[in-house]
């Protein structure tokens, strides 16, 4: 198993993104998102696809389709609700349930009205007396056309998670919102060259190989026990916990990262408890969430995905996945792998950029984030993202190219 694992390659990114440097003009790029993903062109458009958020409600999931509203976009970034853009000249946009529309409702709405109290006599009984106070609330925070954050300095990298969002600038700062603060500087996050989001925690990769962690730790995520009164956003308290790294990524109740010699590890209470882990990569099988855990040693690894299904690209193009004990079936291992990729992202379902435009995916359909016009819950080979209405295969570099017979097929 091991020198099978050598042979491959990789580096993890998650439920939120990682950040990289910004080029000149569009890379055309993919980001994985909780309930969607997004697709960058190599003309600065931005697709998405998946569940539709629907204002208070989620509609059915729709195939790849344009954001409106958007100036030539240079990276992007999925998160559960939201999405986040980067532009040419470093401005950021928000839609969906924005971050930071919900902080601006939130500080004009911090409750519900009358009806709190009435909610409270109930005891949570009968009907929610404020269900339609809630639901309007809800509705004020949607973002149907791409906004512009104000009074940020211009941005080189973004990352989004559950309900908040954070960049890096050109200096090497990070800022970050959410429903509980406006864009605030990171104190103690300095010559920063990327992020990965949790759902309560972010890490970031210093320039010097130094990971540093902030904000909550559910599950032992971050390696150290933080503060309780720590957010993602608020009240930090950024603590350097590893060291060595080339690339960092997170899922919500996880970080991993990736040393140059190849080996991948990994924190959490998704790593400390998996049974399906080889003894060589968890020796002791210590109980301790904070412990970090080797799950891999692999050859020529380049970029990480994170979430459910960690993830790996190759300097040699070659995408390599590793599944949690319960994805697809508790206990389950494996390393499906992919071939001739330029870019990866994973969260949900794992997103494979391939050189010519064409985009393979596969992983968790609950919400048709994988394969929008199937209703099977998780699929557990890579196929191409289909543009539905049989119009063929998304591709973000040439829509005119015809599809390669095995332009998906597993290694």
């Amino acid at each position: 198993m091991i020198s099978h694992l050598r042979r491959l390659a990789g580096a993890i990114a998650c439920m939120a993104s990682i950040a990289h440097a910004l080029p000149a003009a569009a890379q055309p790029a993919v980001a994985a998102g909780r309930y969607h993903n997004l697709g960058l062109t190599s003309d600065g458009r931005v697709l998405w696809w998946g569940t539709e958020f629907g204002h208070a409600k989620r509609g059915p999931p729709v195939f790849p389709r344009q954001v409106q509203g958007l100036p030539p976009v240079v990276a992007v970034a999925a998160g559960w609700e939201h999405s986040s853009a980067i532009t040419r000249d470093g401005s950021v946009y928000e839609w969906g349930f924005s971050p930071y529309r919900m902080r601006q409702v939130y500080l004009l709405q911090p409750t519900l009205g009358p009806c709190v109290v009435a909610a409270i006599l109930s005891g949570g009984h009968g009907k929610n007396p404020c269900g339609e106070a809630e639901a309007a609330r809800k509705e004020r925070m949607f973002v149907e056309r791409p906004m512009r954050i104000p009074g940020l300095p211009p941005a080189v990298a973004i990352a989004a998670s559950d309900a908040d969002t954070a960049i890096v600038t050109r200096d090497g700062h990070v800022y970050c919102w959410g429903a509980g603060a406006f864009p605030t500087k990171i104190a103690g996050l300095e010559r920063i060259k990327a992020i990965a989001l949790g759902q309560f925690h972010g890490v970031a990769l210093r320039d010097d190989g130094v990971v540093i962690g902030w904000g909550g730790a559910s599950g032992g995520a971050i390696s150290y026990q933080p503060d309780q009164s720590a957010k993602l956003c608020e009240n930090p308290g950024p603590t350097p916990f590893f060291s060595g790294a080339i690339a960092i990524a997170a899922f919500a109740d996880s970080t991993y990262a990736l040393r140059a010699d190849g080996s991948v590890w990994a924190w959490g209470s998704s790593w400390s408890r998996d049974q399906a882990l080889p003894k060589d990569a968890n020796p002791d099988n210590k109980p301790d969430a904070l412990v970090a855990r080797r799950i891999a040693t692999l050859d020529g690894a380049a970029t990480l995905g994170g979430g459910r299904a960690p993830s790996a690209l190759t300097r040699q193009g070659l995408a390599v996945t590793w599944f949690r004990a319960l994805f697809p079936t508790p206990g389950a291992r494996r390393q499906p792998s992919l071939a001739n990729i330029a870019s990866l992202s994973s969260y949900s379902s794992i997103l494979a950029l391939r050189p010519d435009g064409f985009v393979c995916t596969m992983g968790d359909n609950m919400y048709g984030a994988t394969d929008p016009g199937d209703k099977e819950m998780e699929v557990q080979r890579f196929m191409p993202v289909p543009l539905g209405g049989g119009k063929g295969a998304l591709n973000l570099v040439d829509a005119s190219l015809p599809l390669p017979a095995d332009a998906c097929a597993s290694q």
